[in-house]
């Protein structure tokens, strides 16, 4: 793509391949394909093992999260009406936005699993104890 001016100057244009905002995207997606096109060996084991260090952990905090925050949301709400109209609206704003954080919680819980089964490498299986503390690669 040419673009005008900018940088170089009004009358000199410079060819951009790639936007700025598309660079980080295209760093990773070369990295991942590094990672992920490696034979079976000890450093896919230890992929393997992170990603299910990182599933089990989401897996025993994310629940705990959105069960505080539906009730601190609760809380939030039920204070907010005992205070005069102004607090009234910011309670009632603080509520719905702990309630939309524990929703999204909730359904990173539910797609952990398998959206980390997809970073498995090729020719392996998701596991059924996957997302368990007691995994073993």
């Amino acid at each position: 793509m040419l673009r005008k001016g900018g940088i170089m100057g009004k009358g000199m244009t410079r060819i951009m391949l790639f936007g700025a905002r598309h660079t980080p995207m295209i760093v990773l997606v070369f990295l991942c394909s590094i990672v992920l096109a490696q034979e079976l060996g000890e450093s896919q084991f230890r992929f393997v093992e992170g990603l299910n260090n990182i599933c089990s952990m989401m897996m025993s905090i994310l629940p705990i999260i959105t069960i505080v925050l539906f009730v601190v949301a609760a809380v939030a709400y039920g204070a907010g009406h005992i205070f005069g109209a102004e607090m009234k609206s910011r309670a009632t704003s603080w509520a719905t936005s702990m309630i939309v954080g524990a929703i999204i919680a909730l359904i990173i819980t539910l797609l952990a699993r398998p959206l980390l089964g997809l970073f498995m490498p090729s020719g392996t299986e998701i596991p059924a104890d996957f997302c368990t503390p007691n995994y073993t690669p």
